[in-house]
Order: structure tokens, then C-alpha cells, then sequence
């Protein structure tokens, strides 16, 4: 497991993805197989049934960070990646909860 290093800071990815049986747990092997902690994860409809969006916060180095966006994108059930502002990644969830 990578351990969190003085430097890390947290981010949330945003991932469009096919709803397709396996993606999450291809998804989720992406990440642990390269040592990532997922600290948090969500998944969300879209208002497509064809389409879900996976958020991920975990905590890495911006490089570390950017391989994990690139490799994500790879895989063939994904259709976006976006790495977005933990503060608005939390004001969306509260809104939502509300």
C-alpha cells in the first residue's frame, strides 16, 4: 500500500463510465494494484441509464495523480476523467444530501 507522504495532497477524480457490469471493479483494480488508498468513493446516475460517474478521492503526488488520470482513461469503459476540486466535491455532496 502507498503511504501518504508530507507533499500528498487529496484529490477527486471524476469518472464518466459505461454502465457496464465490471467497470467499477476494474476501476477500483486500477487504483489498489498501483498502491492507492481510495478514501472515498461515490457512484452517481447521470439521468442516462446508459452512463454512470464515478467520483475517487485519494491522496498522491500531482504526478503520481496525473498517471492515475492517464491510465484511467485507457480502460474501455470509460468516457471522461476530470480532476476536480475537493471544496466543490464536497459542496456538491452536501447539496445532494439535502
Amino acid at each position: 500500500m502507498r503511504q501518504f507522504k508530507p507533499g500528498d495532497s487529496r484529490e477527486v477524480v471524476s469518472i464518466l463510465v459505461n454502465n457496464e457490469m465490471d467497470v467499477l471493479a476494474r476501476l477500483v483494480t486500477l487504483f489498489t494494484r498501483r498502491g492507492y488508498n481510495i478514501e472515498s468513493l461515490k457512484v452517481m446516475s447521470v439521468g442516462n441509464p446508459d452512463m454512470s460517474c464515478v467520483k475517487i478521492e485519494m491522496y498522491g503526488a500531482e504526478d503520481d495523480i496525473g498517471q492515475m488520470i492517464r491510465q484511467t482513461r485507457k480502460l474501455v469503459d470509460v468516457l471522461d476523467v476530470t480532476l476536480i476540486e475537493p471544496r466543490c466535491a464536497f459542496e456538491e455532496s452536501v447539496s445532494v444530501a439535502q
